[in-house]
């Protein structure tokens, strides 16, 4: 379709009289305007590099001489500038909304992650559960944990088993061991800048040659790691992958994701309290039990509940 109006403008504007230059100058701005208005900058790319094309082929066809060529030139220039200042509008715009929309889709990930996990038992489950939303959402490839270790030397990362894989990313576990080793040896050495709560982003032509390997033999694009700080501690990292067939991650993603560690690390808190309130209450034979805030829901009940009223917890 808008071969047909490319050519629809092109002939009107070769058809109209020279000395018409107003004509000439509104038939080329407004389609250039429709089309921004309607793709943004993409669309305005394409429609004048058909727009140059057939300007020219009609040049020798009509046999326009130079001083006819030149003002033609300045009309579709000044056309050009027209449909790119739309255009530019119009992109930044749309991106505004992917980024918020991404965003939205991210953080209601993590919303879910607060509903399932606070006051549940099984973290194992949940927490899987929680990490394929926020792959999902973030169109990540690969996303997993690493946590810190400190010994009397370094701090060392060591990834967790909790991690979601997409179907489209095929690696044995001898790719995927491989890829954590080089992942956790890179972490380690930039430990000082992730204290500090800034996103590493890795991008495989930034390695050796034979580290960049590993990501080129899985399809691996870049690697984000998101610091996770709990009680204001370098917990460790949210690890993402993205693969080829995504673009590289976005400032507007990255915005997305910080946030999403954050409230990672809130939820990482709140499970360190909690294991450390059941390991107590395991202890006592007495009956703990916490609640929603209406008192309808029991979040968790002590053990010891089973011992003294011979049922279930459930």
């Amino acid at each position: 379709f808008q071969l047909f109006v490319v050519a629809s403008v092109l002939w009107v504007v070769f058809a109209i009289p020279a000395t018409d230059q107003a004509w000439r100058l509104s038939c080329l701005s407004l389609p250039l305007v429709w089309v921004a208005l309607a793709s943004g900058l993409d669309g305005v790319s394409r429609f004048i590099f058909g727009l140059v094309c057939g300007a020219i082929v009609l040049h020798g066809y009509f046999g326009y001489g130079y001083s006819e060529a030149a003002q033609l030139q300045s009309l579709v220039l000044a056309s050009t500038m027209h449909g790119m200042l739309v255009g530019s509008v119009v992109t930044q715009n749309r991106l505004a909304r992917d980024s918020d929309a991404y965003r939205n889709a991210v953080l209601s990930s993590v919303s879910y992650a607060a509903e399932q996990l606070v006051g549940s038992e099984n973290w194992d489950t949940g927490f899987n559960e929680v990490l394929r939303r926020l792959g999902e959402s973030s169109r990540a490839s690969r996303i997993y944990l690493l946590e810190t270790r400190h010994t009397e030397e370094e701090a060392t990362f060591e990834v967790m088993p909790h991690e979601w894989t997409a179907s489209a990313l095929w690696a044995g576990q001898h790719q995927l061991g491989m890829l954590n080793v080089l992942v956790t040896h890179h972490l380690t050495e930039r430990t000082d800048e992730l204290t500090k709560g800034t996103v590493h982003h890795l991008r495989p032509q930034d390695l050796q040659e034979k580290d960049s390997a590993v990501f080129k033999a899985l399809g691996i694009r870049s690697s984000l790691f998101i610091p996770v700080f709990v009680d204001q501690r370098l917990w460790g990292c949210l690890g993402l992958d993205r693969s080829l067939a995504e673009e590289d991650w976005q400032d507007g993603e990255i915005d997305a994701l910080k946030a999403a560690g954050r409230s990672l690390g809130t939820l990482l808190a709140r499970a360190n309290t909690e294991e450390q309130f059941r390991r107590l209450t395991g202890n006592i034979r007495a009956v703990f039990w916490t609640s929603s805030a209406d008192g309808r829901r029991r979040n968790y009940v002590s053990p010891a509940y089973e011992q003294i009223w011979r049922q279930s917890r459930a």
